[in-house]
């Protein structure tokens, strides 16, 4: 059973009635306990919004012998309002004459109002405590010190509280920055990681909608998106003049995050695809790559609650983090580029190379044997100048046949005449065990056909030479938008791409092409070469 206040001094009543508790239990047991000790039929403690000083919300409310819902109002037009530039605000009647506007103490009829501040560590201030009343409120000193004193305690309930929260907030910061960091580490698609970005910042910052906007001389392009609203997509793909994007236009031309208002977001320069979205506010912040402007990450709200003002700073670590990952992207975009160029230039050198030893040293090896023989036949009755001339044929049919399989390593005409299928066929039936064959008869693109071959080629060359197989097999499919190949045999294993300079080559050949070759070679248990190729190389 709760004895009255009036049996008991104020003060320990309160503490007793607050004992043991913290936080919102706190909050709702020092309303409750101050609605008796004061007889009154409202008791509150409210926070100055942070993000509105001009809003304050109630952290607990005793409203007619009950916890109310929680809710924030306008400070102003309520005594709510002196309470932050006085260290008490009394009114013992006749609230409701002084603050008509005020819809709590209209409908109520309320006509008492008390209350004190709760000042942070700073002096500054953070809310207040305070009870309404039907029926005049005349509190003595006793009253007075007591309310003061569990405001002091409540300005530090509520300081622990936004520390925490703050704490929370930087927490889940760090690991949404770690999330993104890791996908840059992994060199991860570069599309995957704007997207990332995206993802991160709505969730984090509690967004309606984000964007990664890329600037393209005065036009800008939504190149990533997310909405809260699945009717209301944020529109990927976008492209508009600079003067569309009101925050990031402020942004990319300031150098600095940026913000803008509903009356900005809703004028009639938008286009339909960015009014329909029903922005209230925005913030941006310009993506800068290696000095020059990139683009611009932005968020917005489609309700009229304003974004807290660490938005900008915030949104500033994503856009670093965002820059770095797009830099990371392009310079190994270039690499692979300048790599694709090198090996299409080794490809070209080496038709070259096998067209004029065709042309040139081939057919002149051809016409001196053709000679040779001619001369055999003159000569028939000199049995010595018969056998010179049989022992230089041979000779020169060895040399043929050299030059001719030099000719095919450097690059076999039958690859360019008839295609992959026929050129692995000639690769196996030239090795030195025999080799199963999947393979498709279709015409790929050059340097995808080139990269099969020489893949294949040198795989069965390290099968003869090396693994002490007693088979072999090569496949290639086609899956998707991906040739995947792949050469197993039953040798000895052991197979290390570090070791020698082919398998590091066809490494470097594959990867010029963005494909990915895998190397499996256990001792004793054979070997597996794979690679998986995009067909639009």
């Amino acid at each position: 059973m709760t004895i009255a206040p009036q049996d008991k001094d104020l003060l320990w009543f309160l503490a007793e009635g607050t004992a043991g508790t913290v936080g919102e239990e706190f909050f709702q047991r020092l309303v409750e306990h101050t609605a008796l000790a004061f007889r009154a039929d409202v008791a509150f403690v409210a926070e100055i919004v942070p993000e509105d000083r001009e809003y304050a919300r109630f952290l607990a409310c005793w409203e007619g012998g009950r916890l109310a819902p929680s809710m924030e109002y306008c400070l102003e037009g309520t005594p709510c309002a002196e309470v932050s530039e006085s260290d008490l605000v009394s009114y013992p009647v006749g609230v409701r004459e002084r603050f008509p506007a005020d819809d709590m103490v209209i409908e109520m009829g309320l006509d008492g109002y008390l209350a004190v501040p709760l000042r942070g560590f700073d002096g500054n201030h953070l809310g207040h405590l305070g009870v309404l009343s039907k029926t005049p409120l005349y509190p003595d000193e006793e009253k007075l010190a007591a309310l003061r004193i569990f405001a002091a305690r409540a300005a530090a309930e509520l300081e622990g509280r936004r520390h925490e929260a703050r704490l929370r907030s930087l927490v889940d910061e760090q690991a949404a920055l770690r999330r993104v960091a890791t996908l840059v580490a992994a060199e991860a698609p570069q599309q995957e990681v704007l997207d990332a970005v995206v993802h991160e910042v709505a969730e984090l910052l509690r967004t309606d909608t984000a964007g990664l906007l890329r600037l393209d001389g005065d036009q800008v392009t939504i190149v990533s998106g997310k909405s809260s609203d699945e009717d209301a997509p944020v529109p990927v793909g976008l492209t508009a003049h600079i003067d569309r994007f009101s925050a990031t236009k402020d942004a990319l031309l300031g150098g600095r995050p940026a913000r803008s208002d509903a009356a900005r977001l809703g004028s009639d320069e938008r286009t339909p695809e960015l009014r329909r979205l029903a922005l209230q506010s925005a913030v941006a912040a310009p993506i800068t790559v290696a000095g020059r402007v990139w683009g611009a990450i932005a968020i917005a709200r489609t309700t009229q609650e304003p974004m807290p003002p660490t938005t900008e700073t915030r949104l500033g670590d994503f856009a670093e983090l965002a820059a770095q990952a797009i830099s990371n992207a392009e310079a190994r975009e270039q690499l692979a580029a300048s790599r694709a160029r090198i090996v299409q230039a080794g490809d070209q050198e080496r038709r070259r190379i096998e067209r004029n030893l065709h042309d040139g040293a081939q057919q002149r090896l051809v016409a001196l044997a053709l000679s040779l023989r001619m001369a055999q036949t003159a000569l028939a009755d000199d049995p010595r100048a018969t056998d010179l001339l049989s022992q230089a044929s041979g000779e020169l049919q060895l040399t043929l046949e050299e030059l001719r399989e030099l000719a095919r390593g450097i690059h076999p005409a039958v690859l360019s005449d008839r295609g992959l299928a026929a050129a692995v066929e000639a690769l196996a039936g030239r090795c030195a065990v025999p080799v199963d064959l999947d393979l498709p008869q279709e015409r790929l693109a050059e340097q995808v056909e080139a990269t099969a071959y020489y893949l294949v080629a040198e795989s069965l060359t390290n099968v003869a030479k090396y693994a002490q197989a007693t088979e072999a097999s090569v496949s290639v499919r086609r899956e998707g938008d991906r040739l995947h190949v792949e050469v197993r045999d039953d040798g000895v294993g052991g197979a290390d791409i570090e070791a020698g300079t082919g398998l590091r080559g066809l490494s470097d050949r594959v990867e010029a092409l963005h494909g990915t070759l895998r190397i499996e070679s256990p001792a004793g248990a054979g070997t597996r070469v794979a690679a998986s190729i995009p067909l639009a190389a």
